[in-house]
């Protein structure tokens, strides 16, 4: 087993991403950080990096180096969704909220 197969895995989402460089001692800054020191790894899914560029640029200027230095530190990168997986996920989640 490789030592990247060890550490706990954390899929970001963009929310989560944003406020992690935006906030280093809340909850996601703290994610963000031990992914820095290698102690976990983050997964983003190419989506989330193009929503989170759109909204540093739109929104957040200041974040444009943050997200470029999380982005250098080699986060794993999902392959781009498919429109069926994205089909199946959306049926999912609808059955899952008509069941409460």
């Amino acid at each position: 087993m490789t030592d990247i197969q060890k550490r706990s895995r954390i899929f970001l989402d963009t929310s989560a991403l944003l406020a992690g460089l935006n906030s280093p001692l809340g909850a996601s800054g703290v994610i963000i950080s031990l992914f820095k020191a290698g102690k976990i790894v983050v997964v983003v899914s190419p989506e989330v990096i193009r929503e989170a560029e759109r909204v540093v640029l739109r929104k957040f200027p200041r974040l444009e180096i943050p997200l470029t230095d999380f982005l250098a530190s080699k986060p794993i990168i999902t392959k781009p969704i498919t429109a069926l997986e994205l089909q199946r996920a959306y049926r999912i989640i609808i059955l899952k909220i008509r069941l409460f």
